[in-house]
């Protein structure tokens, strides 16, 4: 397998792209990536966290941020709703720890609200 980037030996799959990338243009994302990602958090202000907790500036990542982007937006609707919105929540918090993919379980959690209130729980 070789860098998209350069033709060189991946080391490995870029989690965003998922494209392959060498030791020199990527680190869990290829360069690519990590630089619309740099992009994002600067203008957010997002904070770059690896996975153990520690502050990073030299790879940061879109799932590493998602978690505060997560909470954000559903705690509001978390904390002045009903059951559904609850049990969206849990469902959409443990999608996002188990995959790290904020689009995923944003989905998961509107598909939860609509089912539930279909069923009739409010």
């Amino acid at each position: 397998m070789a860098c998209h980037i350069c033709g060189n030996n991946a080391i490995g799959l870029c989690r965003q792209c998922f494209k392959s990338y060498c030791r020199e243009h990527g680190d869990g994302f290829c360069s690519s990536c990590q630089q619309q990602v740099w992009e994002i958090e600067r203008f957010t202000g997002v904070i770059a966290r690896d996975i153990e907790g520690a502050t990073t500036a030299a790879s940061p990542s879109m799932t590493e941020g998602s978690g505060s982007v997560l909470v954000s937006l559903i705690a509001p609707t978390v904390l002045t709703g009903g059951p559904a919105e609850a049990l969206a929540a849990l469902a959409a918090t443990l999608i996002a720890w188990r995959t790290r993919n904020l689009l995923l379980a944003m989905l998961v959690g509107v598909s939860v609200v609509l089912i539930a209130r279909i069923a009739g729980l409010k």
